[in-house]
């Protein structure tokens, strides 16, 4: 029995999406129901789609997920240790209920209907106003419209793309802090082909007697080493699959060497040792640099220049500091979930600072300074823009291979 195509789905552009955008965050449930509209007469699709969602279509994904809704409460409030499990078990719902294509899923019209069309009560019922977390600063902007509004962080297109890039039974399994690290790290890596071997080792290591989240942090770098400098899909799928699963189990025998508590500090303990920067950099000479610099200029982009003057091997006394700096910059931030990302992935830069080489270690304690320095205000010691540091480490992981 052939299979059927792919449906296109039904969209608002951004500059109609605005103004009812600004009715339903205003408004609790009862009046985000009266919003629900699952026509399609005269809305815009993907030109060219032969195969369009229809208001029966529409209306049964929205019985659905009122249905699980249902199951924790709605319409009334939500019990905050039952958000996750919600946005766990929606991801379960549009894998069955959601066909789509990567390239639609990726645009705001789409999560844009979704949100204010045909779920804008279960929406606002997720993310209501009257809760602190939903009035958190971050990225600039309130916490709940992001969740709402913004393409990245919708809260329907988040739980879409993590049964697409990790799978149902990642779906199942997996905590809130273990898909943003897996999450962050397929996207890093930008192989579609890697993610559904990446989750599948990921469940097979979670399920190993003695597991915790600081063997996953150890074999996705791990993984990141192993991957980044190779091309992957000239391998068999089981060669990549031996492969992955080679770091996991690593992972494994790294942590059994250090404790099940994840601390892994690859020199003295430095905490409060203020080395003077400037005077223990080791710039590399004018003209002299090595592959992996070149690589870290390269993808800085338009931070090229910045990343030139900050290059330069240190010791790892220095390393620390930047890395102490740099987190508390980063807390004093009204960005949390982005903050506590970055947090992390500066960390993992240091974390066998030894066993980099000095051209390596150039490179991390560019991103660090970077991360500690670069980017706060003249009057505060807060980021006037997160995008700058997040690029150069990006930046830095893809030139180490990480």
């Amino acid at each position: 029995m052939a299979e059927l195509p792919v449906p296109v789905w039904p969209r608002i552009d951004p500059s109609e999406a605005e103004a009812e955008f600004d009715v339903l965050l205003n408004g609790g449930v009862d009046e985000a129901t009266d919003l629900v509209n699952l026509s399609v007469d005269s809305v815009r699709f993907y030109e060219t789609g032969a195969f369009r969602v229809d208001s029966a279509k529409l209306g049964d994904l929205r019985e659905k997920v009122i249905r699980l809704a249902s199951h924790y409460g709605f319409p009334s409030a939500i019990v905050k240790d039952n958000k996750l499990e919600f946005d766990r078990e929606l991801a379960l719902v549009f894998a069955q209920e959601m066909p789509m294509l990567e390239v639609e899923a990726s645009l705001a019209q789409v999560w844009n209907f979704l949100t204010l069309r045909v779920l804008p009560d279960v929406a606002i019922w997720r993310w209501p106003g009257n809760e602190p977390s939903a009035k958190a600063e971050v990225e600039g902007g309130r916490q709940r419209v992001h969740r709402l509004k913004l393409v990245r962080r919708n809260v329907f297109r988040q739980a879409w793309f993590r049964q697409d890039l990790l799978g149902v039974e990642a779906c199942k399994v997996f905590e809130e802090d273990e898909f943003v690290q897996l999450t962050d790290r397929i996207t890093l890596l930008g192989n579609s082909f890697l993610s559904q071997i990446i989750a599948q080792e990921a469940i097979r290591t979670k399920r190993r007697n003695g597991y915790n989240r600081e063997v996953l942090r150890r074999g996705l770098r791990l993984v990141g080493q192993a991957c980044g400098r190779i091309a992957v899909e000239a391998l068999s799928r089981d060669v990549v699959s031996r492969m992955i699963a080679d770091c996991f189990d690593r992972a494994f025998v790294e942590k059994s060497k250090t404790g099940s508590s994840g601390s892994n500090k690859n020199g003295p303990d430095c905490s409060g040792a203020r080395p003077s920067i400037e005077s223990s950099r080791q710039p590399p000479p004018s003209g002299n640099l090595s592959v992996v610099e070149e690589d870290y200029l390269r993808l800085a982009g338009d931070h090229r220049r910045m990343v030139m003057n900050t290059l330069g091997a240190c010791d790892f006394k220095e390393a620390r500091y930047l890395l102490e700096r740099s987190s508390d910059v980063l807390r004093g931030n009204f960005r949390p979930h982005r903050s506590r990302q970055l947090s992390a992935r500066l960390e993992m830069l240091i974390e066998n600072w030894a066993s980099l080489t000095m051209s390596q270690q150039s490179v991390a304690a560019s991103a660090l300074r970077i991360s500690a320095y670069n980017t706060q205000t003249e009057t505060t010691n807060r980021f006037k823009d997160l995008n700058v540091p997040e690029r150069v480490i990006n930046a830095a992981y893809m030139a180490l291979g990480m």
